[in-house]
């Protein structure tokens, strides 16, 4: 793993590889998710679902399931107090469905096959409507079909634009104009863990949910409304170990149908998703087609863009629309533009709900933004990396929406891809090689406040407590690390209790969980305001008991010593000889507990012209940089993606393994949506035809290319000890890089992914 520092500083932990906190229980098999949890005289549950891609409900007949010997508990619809909204599906479908796979009744059984049974007794009398899985036919104004009806018009849920400058006065001064269109697939989140929730009765007629999701509070929420409960009927608790997130696992009515049946019942019950029912009907990745149009200098220099995304929605929003500035935040923060227009659509469709995945709308912007600037380069005669290197924005640049560039290492990262990719003799017999580059930047929201409690134990270690879910990334090792170098204390006496207890509602810290790749930055700054408050109260309680100036005294490794000489003064177990216990309050305060809240206010843009409203309108961004290098056979359009270098800047990294970790990961999801992976929707029917893993074609070990995974660090200088978010960023350039090297290989350029060996025969075919 190549590493690049700029104005690095010696740390303790920080920066260090340490291993995951996790480790050993996973590698043991020790870990517990939450489909291995078990209940005793547990119910197990099964949903019925639509067969019909939007009908009207005209009836349900729960009779011959609810005589089946060992059902215990149905529900439907008006088991629940679901207000319509097209942001959010209901629980249960009440009078119409519209996608193949909503849930219209729901029922829990004393085993599994029981429940398999009872739920084809149920029979549903639809009354078909209209229907379409097309964005555009959805958005025209000649539709036949609503979905929902909108502010923005039939069907159209959100709609976001940026204006600036004038684009046509834009073209009139380019020398060359180049317009194409650009679009992306339906792909799944794919996690190996499948959704799962347990529902656990209590005698009070309240209910504990467990899940492997993403925010216990957002959880909680859905289910106390959706329920009608107080919120001390309910507590979620998060398991430690999620399985795979990715986006997916934050449905919080699947949750609430189990917490229903579970009441219904005065049972415990257990409800677990096939791998169908994942694919089919829970979420997708946004599907795109997204036309860009630019004006460029002779010299290579962009003058006006202009942008048109269509982002098929789906069903429902699934808390998506608020995220469609993700589209401005993608396209404006990395080239130099004088005139600028976008305007970007969410539309409503009959199929499963498109959400949040991985970098919510980034992979495809990306795929047309890089894919574009590299048939710039190629039509001027333009090395590809000097002519992002001659429109990419620099440290203190404003960006053409008016923001204020921080932390933004392109050009190094441009550089140290740049450095590691082989260009080859490009044919070999029938194989072609090729070498493509694209870069990217993630984006991380703020306006979010963030709390973390640093408590004292009287064994001398530290508690961390704040609102963290492992989704994989190793974030309890992370804020581990952050927390002992605050503290200057051994990594094994930080204890992150998320880490073994999982995340719970009942403590209520404000948190948003991982989304957005925030929570390193969010929960590791607060962590670190926790740690100094507890630095602060050790200090003063040893000050008293030693009679020792504050400004004379410091910590290291477990104890207070005098900051010039570290001579030991005390160790943290004798600061309880006077303070019995770290919960002890004096004055209303705990003496030996730390609080730290973060709440990071950015103005954001405008709605009507999508201007920046101060310096900054998002946290941070995360630049990316992918090389690939690729051979594809001229007989059968088979793509080899050899090997797959990454540079990103994460402002600084706090375990290097951990990120190493992240760029591989997010180098295989993105292998799959450049090649191979893609939800087969059918027009006729609205049927998913492929929804397995034998039919789905997800890369496997044995398609992965050589990874070079490289760190850049250009500390982010509001993040704790200069980190930013990694989780998301690695994914954004793979597909374009892929893309752009098949160009180079072949001389054809695809713009719709997948990339195809079919869609490589026919360009090679209609190319000669």
């Amino acid at each position: 793993m190549q590493r690049q520092t700029f104005a690095a500083e010696e740390r303790v932990w920080v920066g260090k590889p340490i291993a995951r906190l996790d480790a050993h229980e996973k590698v043991t098999g020790r870990a517990v998710y939450a489909n291995d949890f078990r209940l005793p005289n547990m119910l197990h549950a099964k949903i019925k679902r639509s067969t019909e891609p939007h009908a009207r409900i005209k009836a349900i007949d729960f009779s011959k399931a609810s005589e089946m010997k060992g059902v215990v508990a149905v529900v439907d619809a008006s088991d629940f107090k679901y207000v319509y909204n097209p942001e959010n599906p209901p629980p249960i479908a009440g009078d119409e469905v519209r996608f193949v796979g909503e849930p219209v009744a729901a029922l829990a059984a004393e085993d599994e096959e029981t429940a398999k049974a009872a739920i084809d007794e149920i029979s549903v009398d639809y009354e078909s409507l209209p229907f379409t899985v097309s964005a555009e036919d959805a958005m025209s104004e000649k539709s036949q079909v609503i979905v929902h009806k909108t502010e923005h018009g039939n069907n159209i849920s959100g709609h976001v634009k940026v204006r600036v400058g004038n684009v046509e006065a834009g073209f009139k001064e380019s020398d060359f104009i180049i317009e194409n269109t650009y679009t992306t697939q339906m792909v799944q989140h794919l996690p190996l863990g499948p959704l799962t929730v347990v529902a656990e009765y209590r005698h009070d007629s309240g209910v504990n949910v467990y899940v492997g999701s993403q925010n216990a509070n957002d959880v909680h929420a859905g289910i106390t409304g959706l329920l009608g409960l107080d919120a001390s009927a309910v507590r979620v608790i998060e398991m430690p170990y999620v399985g795979g997130w990715f986006g997916m696992k934050g449905d919080l009515e699947v949750a609430a149908v189990c917490a229903m049946l579970a009441i219904k019942a005065k049972r415990h019950v257990k409800l677990q998703l096939t791998r169908e029912e994942i694919f089919c009907t829970l979420a997708v990745r946004h599907p795109a087609k997204i036309t860009i149009k630019d004006g460029v200098s002779k010299d290579g220099r962009l003058l006006a863009r202009k942008m048109k995304i269509i982002f098929d929605g789906g069903a429902y929003a699934r808390r998506s629309n608020i995220l469609l500035k993700n589209s401005v935040y993608a396209s404006t923060p990395i080239y130099r533009f004088k005139h600028f227009q976008l305007d970007t659509y969410r539309v409503y469709t009959n199929h499963v709900p498109s959400q949040n995945m991985r970098a919510p709308y980034g992979p495809q912007m990306y795929f047309a933004i890089e894919s574009q600037m590299d048939v710039i380069a190629r039509k001027l005669g333009i090395d590809p990396i000097e002519l992002r290197k001659k429109n990419i924005l620099r440290e203190g640049e404003r960006s053409v929406i008016g923001e204020k560039i921080f932390s933004a290492g392109y050009e190094d990262c441009l550089n140290a891809v740049n450095a590691k990719l082989t260009r080859r003799v490009s044919v070999e017999g029938t194989w072609r090689y090729g070498v493509g580059v694209a870069l990217a930047a993630k984006w991380s929201p703020a306006n979010s406040p963030f709390a973390a409690i640093a408590r004292l134990k009287s064994d001398g270690k530290v508690e961390i407590w704040t609102s963290l879910v492992d989704v994989g990334e190793g974030i309890y090792t992370g804020i581990a690390q952050i927390a002992a170098e605050a503290l200057k204390l051994d990594l094994d006496k930080v204890i992150v209790p998320s880490s073994i207890y999982g995340a719970d509602s009942i403590l209520e810290l404000p948190g948003t969980g991982p989304s957005g790749s925030r929570q390193l930055y969010n929960c590791g700054n607060a962590a670190i305001l926790a740690c100094n408050d507890l630095r602060k109260r050790i200090l003063d309680v040893a000050s008293k008991q030693k009679g020792v100036h504050v400004e004379d005294l410091d910590l290291e490794n477990g104890c207070v010593v005098r900051a010039g000489t570290r001579e030991v003064v005390m160790r943290f177990t004798e600061l309880f000889e006077s303070v019995p216990h770290a919960g002890k309050f004096v004055d209303g305060e705990a003496v030996l507990m730390g609080k730290g809240i973060w709440y990071e206010r950015v103005p954001g843009i405008r709605e009507d012209d999508g201007k920046s409203q101060g310096d900054r309108v998002v946290a941070f961004y995360t630049p990316a940089v992918t090389g690939a290098e690729v051979k594809i056979s001229t007989e059968t359009g088979e793509v080899i993606v050899e090997k797959l270098v990454t540079a990103v800047d994460v402002g600084r990294a706090i375990n290097p393994s951990l990120v190493e970790g992240q760029i591989i990961g997010a180098g295989m999801m993105g292998l799959g949506f450049a090649l191979s992976e893609e939800l087969q929707l059918s027009k006729e029917d609205g049927w998913i035809s492929n929804p397995n893993l034998s039919d789905y074609k997800p890369p496997y070990p044995a398609d992965s290319p050589e990874f070079v995974p490289i760190i850049v660090e250009h500390p982010q200088f509001s993040g704790p000890f200069g980190a930013k978010g990694t989780g998301e960023a690695p994914i954004l350039a793979v597909a374009p890089a892929i893309a752009n090297a098949v160009y180079d290989a072949l001389n054809v350029r695809i713009r719709d992914l997948p990339l195809t060996h079919e869609k490589i025969l026919m360009s090679l075919k209609s190319n000669s």
